[in-house]
């Protein structure tokens, strides 16, 4: 199996927004995290999250008078505490312990409460935003026009293998400077300024260098660049070869774990480009906005409920260009609440009508 990390990466300095207030921290301090309910009744439950770690757990989490660890992410245990225990005036805020340049991000609180109205209990949700950004004082660099720059990142050198490195730049909204996963770049979306200019300092990235190289750079370049790294490590899991004739279907055999929460499927293609899929699932939702175009409509789930684990698809109406090697990834959280990543592959070769057999690919 696979163990899976999102990572953010910054260095030295970095602040946390507040509503409207502004606070610099450096690493290694302590910050509180504000949220108060303002109705200030009796709060059965408190979920401190970040959306997108969430399904690997909680920052904090509290239910009828007790916090429960276990449900925690790992890399907050024992780094979380309630400003005050006692929750007075409904102030659930936080206090995060030590922070690192990996606490960047947008934290929500949620609370639910309950109450006696007219001798009926009555509960009611409410949910509060607080984001967290690195500050622009982070690294500061002064070059002089047509110089290359380097701007530096190293994700850390856990024997894990970097899948994908994205550099952004605050201003320039979804657009990256620099897109790399899978061992090729994502061009698509780069925004215009960075187009043949950009470049990672060591493609291998070995010991977890994923700095950027910037080539002539010009006063529009001045800005804040961020850096996001993800990673995993393991084996992969299965391989297999499957012969289909043109114009039939075609089951492209994954087998996923038999218990566990599915987070995420993936169907790959190695000739697509990195941020094109042949199907993509997410909480039981097909999102045919990350499809290729040559796949929309003939893509399926053999099991839409997919039961035991069966991530198994049916490509429809196969041509000789379906031929390739496919991948499909799995996300899924363990009873531990641990988020782990399966990977599977199986090569597609379609051939003209009446030549072969098909080929079933064992499980």
């Amino acid at each position: 199996s696979y163990s899976h990390n999102m990572t953010r990466y910054q260095c030295l300095l970095f602040s946390f927004v507040f509503g409207h207030t502004d606070i610099t921290v450096r690493c290694g301090q302590d910050v509180t995290l504000h949220c108060q309910d303002p109705r200030g009744v009796n709060i059965t439950l408190l979920e401190w999250s970040i959306p997108e770690i969430k399904s690997d757990g909680y920052v904090f989490f509290y239910r009828i008078r007790h916090s429960y660890e276990s449900y925690q992410h790992e890399r907050f245990k024992g780094r979380v505490e309630l400003s005050d225990p006692s929750m007075k005036n409904g102030d659930v805020s936080v206090i995060l312990k030590n922070v690192n340049v990996n606490d960047t991000g947008t934290y929500e609180c949620r609370i639910i409460t309950s109450n006696l109205s007219s001798g009926q209990r009555v509960q009611s949700d409410f949910l509060m935003s607080t984001t967290q950004t690195v500050s622009s004082h982070s690294v500061q660099k002064n070059i002089t026009a047509g110089q290359n720059v380097t701007l530096p990142c190293r994700a850390p050198n856990n024997n894990k293998t970097i899948t994908m490195v994205e550099w952004s730049r605050p201003d320039l909204g979804s657009e990256y400077v620099l897109f790399y996963r899978n061992k090729q770049f994502a061009p698509d979306n780069q925004h215009p300024s960075f187009k043949n200019r950009v470049d990672l300092q060591d493609r291998q990235m070995k010991d977890g260098d994923v700095s950027l190289i910037l080539k002539n750079v010009t006063i529009n370049d001045t800005g804040t660049y961020e850096c996001h790294c993800k990673t995993f490590s393991g084996t992969l899991e299965a391989k297999c070869i499957k012969e289909v004739e043109v114009g039939e279907d075609a089951t492209l055999d994954c087998q996923g774990p038999h218990e566990g929460n599915i987070l995420r499927v993936a169907w790959t293609k190695s000739d697509l480009k990195a941020d094109d899929y042949v199907c993509f699932f997410r909480e039981d939702r097909l999102y045919k906005t990350y499809q290729h175009e040559s796949f929309k409509g003939r893509v399926e789930l053999e099991d839409p409920n997919m039961k035991s684990g069966k991530m198994s698809i049916i490509l429809h109406n196969v041509t000789v260009n379906d031929t390739g090697t496919y991948e499909c990834h799995i996300s899924y959280e363990t009873d531990h609440s641990q988020r782990s990543e399966m990977k599977q592959e199986t090569k597609l070769k379609v051939t003209p009508a009446g030549e072969l057999k098909p080929r079933v690919c064992p499980l």
